[in-house]
């Protein structure tokens, strides 16, 4: 352990006082909306909270769960963001009061892992899905505008008749890629797409952390699940974003091992004995 966290914890009480400050480094999971709601109950001092978070992402119903169990305790969420906060992490940051988010902070787009029909018990992302029915949507316009062209102009034809040629052409490239997409599935995708939509609201509704506009700018507009939402990005979407403080900080800088990426530990309240690497996490006594 640093010699310096327990001077850290003690700058950071201080610095922010009637507040209870949690540790979570891990996917999002029933398991962890599990540990943290016992935690909480048996170790919540105060009405206002800090939650450190650094997560990849996981479990959409998880991160929902996890927003509203923060909400239901405490009267006021601040998110501190040192690293990541992914995807069902975002989740959880709408559910939040505020965002302070350091220069490493990142944000994702909400996105819903869903079972990929042809592997065993293995997750793909709705956005892939949905992106792939917008390149083929995409071909098929440009090819039949492209064909309507060339015929028009080779051919010296009437545009109506053109344009029934270019559609049987357009209708031979398309039907194949057609024939693959399964109703059934996408309509599957469709819920999901608005499941996740209709947790981040519930979330907002509580706290009015997005602007206008944003909750569909998370849940639709970005190309990839992958993509980063600095603090800069982070500000267009969220009313209140900050720069983490400097007692913050130095908690992030001293807890690295638990931001450069999730450590899959059960959530902690931070206190003097964290074991600021993690390692003996298990053998400890987390609650305050």
């Amino acid at each position: 352990m640093s010699d310096d966290f327990p001077a850290a914890i003690d700058a950071l009480r201080r610095a922010q006082p009637g507040r209870d400050f949690l540790l979570i480094s891990a996917s999002i999971s029933r398991k962890l909306h599990r540990e943290l709601s016992a935690l909480i109950a048996g170790g919540k001092l105060h009405a206002r909270c800090t939650v450190f978070l650094c997560t990849m992402g996981g479990d959409s119903d998880a991160g929902f769960r996890i927003g509203r169990s923060l909400q239901q305790h405490y009267e006021h969420i601040r998110l501190a963001v040192p690293s990541y906060c992914k995807s069902a992490g975002t989740l959880i940051a709408i559910g939040a009061h505020e965002l302070a988010m350091g220069d490493l902070g990142e944000l994702g787009p909400l996105d819903l892992q869903i079972m990929k029909p042809s592997e065993l018990h293995e997750m793909g992302s709705v956005q892939d899905v949905m992106q792939a029915l917008d390149a083929v949507e995409y071909h098929t316009r440009e090819a039949f505008i492209k064909n309507l062209l060339g015929i028009r102009k080779h051919g010296r034809l009437s545009t109506k008749l053109a344009g029934k040629l270019a559609a049987r052409v357009t209708q031979g490239i398309a039907a194949p890629l057609y024939s693959q997409m399964d109703p059934l599935r996408i309509g599957e995708i469709q819920r999901a797409t608005r499941i996740v939509a209709e947790y981040g609201k519930r979330l907002n509704d509580v706290c009015n952390s997005l602007k206008s506009g944003a909750l569909e700018r998370l849940a639709s507009t970005y190309p990839s699940h992958r993509f980063v939402i600095d603090r800069q990005e982070a500000e267009e979407l969220f009313s209140q974003v900050h720069c983490l403080t400097q007692e913050e900080l130095t908690i992030s800088q001293i807890l690295e091992a638990w931001f450069v990426e999730p450590l899959e530990l059960a959530p902690v309240f931070l206190n003097a004995g964290l074991d600021t690497t993690g390692e003996n996490h298990e053998s400890q006594n987390w609650r305050l």
